[in-house]
């Protein structure tokens, strides 16, 4: 079962096909028309809230760049080259 937690909304529910459908949502952050969430989810929260289509945007004003990309999908960690 998916629950809402106070003050934590995805930005975005629906389907992201492309990097430039990304982009917009990005964009619509930056732009104040999309709301940004204020800070990521725990695992506990993430269990419980995010389901298939839910994107959330997180932004602070004084970063530029994507740092991190999170999509639910559970990959191998990566190994050092040597």
């Amino acid at each position: 079962m998916v629950r809402s937690i106070p003050g934590l909304t995805e930005t975005f529910y629906g389907y992201v096909e492309t990097t430039g459908d990304a982009l917009l949502l990005f964009q619509g952050v930056l732009d104040g028309i999309l709301q940004p969430c204020p800070r990521r989810l725990t695992k506990e929260e993430a269990v419980t809230s995010i389901r298939s289509g839910s994107c959330f945007v997180y932004a602070s004003g004084n970063e530029t760049g994507i740092k991190r990309w999170t999509d639910g999908m559970l990959l191998p960690l990566p190994r050092a080259h040597s």
